[in-house]
């Protein structure tokens, strides 16, 4: 069941601060996470993660928002974009040959 996330940046900054010399809890700097649905767009993703300038979101289950289904990064959001002008740019080519 999702509690929280820590989130990177805050771990870097602990550790840059205080070293590895006292040790903190995960529960101690955990932050609510940020979540997203199965159905939501890849653009709501995009939104959420713009806003609250983080790297990944976690999905998670429609019917408990407590179930956690995956997560989704902004590498993951840039490759699907990427595959998807991949796949347009071949269609073109493809349509672009066929009427020649």
């Amino acid at each position: 069941k999702l509690s929280g996330v820590v989130d990177g940046r805050l771990i870097r900054s602990i550790i840059g601060v205080s070293g590895l010399k006292n040790p903190v809890l995960a529960a101690e700097i955990a932050q609510p996470a940020v979540t997203i649905l199965p159905g939501e767009s890849l653009f709501s993703a995009v939104e959420k993660m713009v806003q609250g300038r983080h790297t990944e979101l976690i999905v998670v289950d429609e019917a408990d928002p407590h179930t956690v289904r995956a997560t989704l990064s902004r590498d993951d959001i840039i490759t699907a974009y990427n595959q998807q002008i991949g796949r347009e740019y071949a269609r073109h080519q493809t349509r672009s040959h066929d009427e020649s």
